[in-house]
């Protein structure tokens, strides 16, 4: 997993998070975003961790967007005006 974040202060704060893993299929990515839903059924969990996130990074009037990290993997960008 990579972490990295630019701007702050006068301009926008962004926060990414990468990782090699598999991936999140295009088509997949909004839904997701949606409490309770799971792409994998490999241990327990109810769903909720990227929905919480986009609905904290919301109330911030952030975005998040989830794409395909460069070489495979997903990346997920954050940003906070």
């Amino acid at each position: 997993v990579w972490v990295s974040a630019s701007g702050g202060g006068a301009s926008p704060l962004t926060l990414v998070v990468e990782d090699d893993g598999p991936g999140i299929p295009a088509g997949e990515r909004e839904r997701i975003l949606q409490r309770g839903t799971r792409l994998d059924q490999l241990g327990p969990g109810q769903g909720l961790g990227l929905a919480v996130a986009a609905d904290i990074i919301a109330s911030y009037r952030g975005s998040l967007r989830i794409d395909e990290r460069a070489g495979g993997g997903a990346r997920v960008v954050m940003r906070f005006p």
